[in-house]
C-alpha cells in the first residue's frame, strides 16, 4: 500500500499543506530505502512517484450533463461536443461532471482543466465516441506551456539536496512548478544518437537532462524543492531553474470509454504542463499516434486503464500507448493493460524518476510482422532514474535513435524476450550505445523452449536469435561486430532468472541476496487482491504469477462475445 495521507492533499498544491505530505512521505520511503541496498544509492533514488495520498474520491456532483441546462443526449447520433464542454467548462474546483450510461458523439477536442473530475459511468456504459477530423487529441488535460523565466542555480545543485540558490529569486513562489537542467556534456548525455534530437528539451535538445519539481519554500534566494535533485549537476554545464506555468493541476478522468472512431486526432489523451492530474479506469480504443502522451508532467497518475489498439498504422510513433516525454518527472503507471500496440509504453526525452509498474502488455503489433518491437522502451535524450517493476511483457529496449540514457531500475519483471509469429528481434532486454548504467534485478526473462542465445554484444548477429541480453548496438537491424562496449561495463545485473542457462545469476561482487519484494511499495497495495505479490521473481514459487491487470483483461476477453445492450431501449406496457 503505497503512503495515503488524508487531510495533505491539497487542493492547488498549497505549500503548508503540500510541505505536511511531503516530510511524512518522506519519513516513510526513507524507512524502507534499505530495500534497494542491492542498488548503490548513486544509481537509483527513492521512488515516490504519483498524486500525494492516492487520487482524490471527489463525492460532490456539479452536473449531469444529460440534464439541463445542457442536455446531451448520450444516442449516439447528436453532437454533444458542446453540451459537455459547457459542463466542464462551469463546474467549479473539486467537483464532479458526471456523463451517465449512453454514447456521446464528440466532433472537438474536449478541454478538462480547473482543478475537476470527468466521470462515467463505467467504461461498459459511457463512451465519448470521437468523430472529428482535425483536433491534436480529444482530451486535453492542459494549458498550452509557459516558460516566462529563467535563471541560473548558483549553489545546491547536489543529488538528494532539497534546497538551492538561485541567482535571481524573484519569479518564484512556493507552489511554482519548475524544471531544473544543465547543458549536454556530448558523451554521458548526448541528443544526437542516429537521428538528433531538437524536441528533447528546451534550447532545441541541448538540455536533455533533467527534471521537473515543485518550490516548497523560498527564503531570499533559498528555493527548497521536492522531490529532491535526482543527479548531482555540473557547474560548467550551467545549471539552470526555469518557471513552468502550470494552470492545469488536481483535474481527472475517470471511468469512462473514449473511441477515435474517425481517426481525425493525433492522440486520444494529452497531459500538457499538467500536475497532480490522473487517468483512472479509462478506456482508450483506436489511437492515431498515441493514446496518452504527456508533456510536462508532475506527479500524475494512469492507473487501472485499458488501452487498445490502433488505426491502421503501426510504424515510428503510431499506435502507441503510454509516452512520457518533456522532462515529465515523478508521475505513476500502475495497474493497466495494453493490448495490440506497436510500443505500449515509452520513456522520451528527458523522463524522469517515474514508476512504471504492475502493467500487463499483450500482442505487440509492427507494420513490418516479422519483428517484435518493444513494450518497455527508452527512446529520446535522455530518460533516467526511471523505475520499471512488475511489469508482463515482452521486450526491455532502450534505444539510440535520438541519443543517449541512463540509470534506469529494472526489477522484478517478466519479460518473455519473444512472441509467438515474429521472427526477427526476440530478445528480453536490450540496451542500445550510449545507455548506460542500468540496473537490472529479480527479473524473469525468456521462454521456455524458445530463448536460445543468452547474450549478443560486441558479436556479430543474424537477429534470429531469442536473446535474453542485447547490448551495445548503434540500431535493432545492427548485425555487429561493432558496439559500445561501455553499455555491458556499466550494467549492473543481479538475481536475475532466465530460460537460457535456466538459473539465477547472481554478481560476485554483490554479497546481497535477499531480495525485496518492491522498490518503491512498503507493502502489498490494498487493491492487489488475492493474487500472490509480488508476482514475479527468482525467489518465488512459482517465479511467474498472474497480475491483477491481467485477470482483468482475461474477463475483458471473456464477455467480448456478449451482445452490446440495445441503445434508446423503452419499456412500454403491453
Amino acid at each position: 500500500m503505497r503512503t495515503k495521507l488524508e487531510g495533505c492533499v491539497p487542493e492547488f498544491a498549497l505549500p503548508r499543506r503540500f510541505a505536511c505530505w511531503a516530510i511524512l512521505a518522506w519519513l516513510s520511503l526513507l524507512a524502507c530505502r534499505g530495500q534497494g541496498a542491492i542498488i548503490p544509492d548513486n544509481r537509483r533514488i527513492v521512488w515516490d512517484s504519483g498524486i500525494p495520498g492516492g487520487v482524490p474520491l471527489r463525492t460532490t456532483i456539479f452536473a449531469n450533463v444529460r440534464n439541463p441546462p445542457f442536455a446531451a443526449k448520450g444516442d449516439g447520433m447528436a453532437d454533444d461536443t458542446d453540451a459537455i464542454q459547457r459542463a466542464l467548462d462551469t463546474c467549479p474546483s473539486n467537483q464532479v461532471v458526471y456523463v451517465p450510461t449512453g454514447v456521446y458523439k464528440i466532433t472537438r477536442q474536449l478541454k478538462v482543466t480547473g482543478g475537476i473530475t470527468l466521470r462515467g459511468a463505467g467504461p461498459a456504459r459511457t463512451t465519448l465516441r470521437y468523430q472529428g477530423q482535425a483536433d491534436s487529441q480529444i482530451l486535453a488535460i492542459r494549458e498550452n506551456t509557459w516558460i516566462p523565466y529563467t535563471t541560473n542555480i548558483i549553489s545546491g545543485y547536489v543529488k538528494g539536496s532539497t534546497t538551492l540558490q538561485v541567482e535571481g529569486p524573484s519569479g518564484f513562489k512556493p507552489g511554482d512548478m519548475v524544471l531544473l537542467d544543465q547543458l549536454n556534456d556530448g558523451l554521458f548525455v548526448d541528443k544526437n544518437g542516429l537521428q538528433g534530437c531538437d524536441y528533447c528539451s528546451r534550447d532545441e535538445g541541448h538540455r536533455a537532462l533533467g527534471q521537473l519539481v515543485q518550490v516548497a519554500a523560498k527564503q531570499g534566494n533559498q528555493l527548497t524543492i521536492s522531490p529532491p535533485f535526482y543527479w548531482t549537476y555540473t557547474d560548467s554545464l550551467q545549471p539552470q531553474i526555469t518557471r513552468l506555468d502550470f494552470t492545469t493541476r488536481w483535474t481527472g478522468v475517470e471511468d469512462l470509454k473514449l473511441l477515435n472512431a474517425s481517426a481525425g486526432a493525433e492522440y486520444n489523451i494529452l497531459l500538457e504542463s499538467a500536475g497532480y492530474c490522473w487517468l483512472k479506469n479509462v478506456e482508450s480504443a483506436g489511437c492515431r499516434r498515441r493514446h496518452v502522451w504527456t508533456y510536462y508532467a508532475f506527479r500524475c497518475e494512469i492507473r487501472d486503464c485499458y488501452f487498445h489498439d490502433a488505426q491502421s498504422s503501426f510504424g515510428p510513433d503510431h499506435g502507441y500507448g503510454v509516452l512520457l516525454g518533456s522532462q515529465s518527472s515523478a508521475n505513476l503507471v500502475e495497474n493497466n493493460i495494453f493490448a495490440s500496440l506497436h510500443v505500449p509504453m515509452q520513456n522520451d526525452s528527458g523522463s524522469s524518476g517515474n514508476v512504471w509498474s504492475y502493467n500487463y502488455v499483450t500482442n505487440v503489433l509492427y507494420d513490418d510482422p516479422e519483428w517484435l518491437q518493444p513494450d518497455a522502451s527508452t527512446h529520446g535524450a535522455h530518460p533516467m532514474m526511471n523505475l520499471w517493476e512488475g511489469n508482463s511483457i515482452h521486450k526491455i529496449y532502450t534505444d539510440w535513435i535520438h541519443g543517449s540514457a541512463s540509470h534506469n531500475t529494472y526489477f522484478r519483471n517478466y519479460a518473455r524476450g519473444w512472441q509467438p509469429g515474429n521472427v526477427y528481434g526476440n530478445n528480453a532486454f536490450g540496451a542500445e550505445k550510449q545507455n548506460t548504467y542500468m540496473n537490472v534485478v529479480g527479473n524473469v526473462f525468456g521462454t521456455l523452449g524458445h530463448s536460445d542465445t543468452y547474450q549478443l554484444a560486441l558479436a556479430r548477429r543474424r537477429h534470429v536469435e531469442r536473446t535474453i541480453y542485447e547490448l551495445g548496438y548503434a540500431t535493432i537491424g545492427d548485425d555487429g561486430p561493432d558496439g559500445d562496449a561501455n553499455v555491458e561495463a556499466t550494467l549492473l545485473r543481479h538475481g536475475n532468472f532466465d530460460y537460457v542457462s535456466r538459473s539465477v545469476v547472481w554478481a560476485p561482487n554483490i554479497p546481497e541476496r535477499v531480495l525485496p519484494a518492491s522498490l518503491y511499495l512498503t507493502q502489498k497495495p490494498t487493491w492487489w487482491g488475492p493474487l500472490p505479490w509480488p508476482p514475479f521473481g527468482p525467489d518465488l514459487n512459482p517465479i511467474v504469477n498472474k497480475l491483477p491487470a491481467q485477470v482483468r483483461f482475461g474477463s475483458i476477453l471473456a464477455g467480448s462475445t456478449k451482445p452490446a445492450p440495445p441503445l434508446n431501449l423503452r419499456v412500454t406496457s403491453p
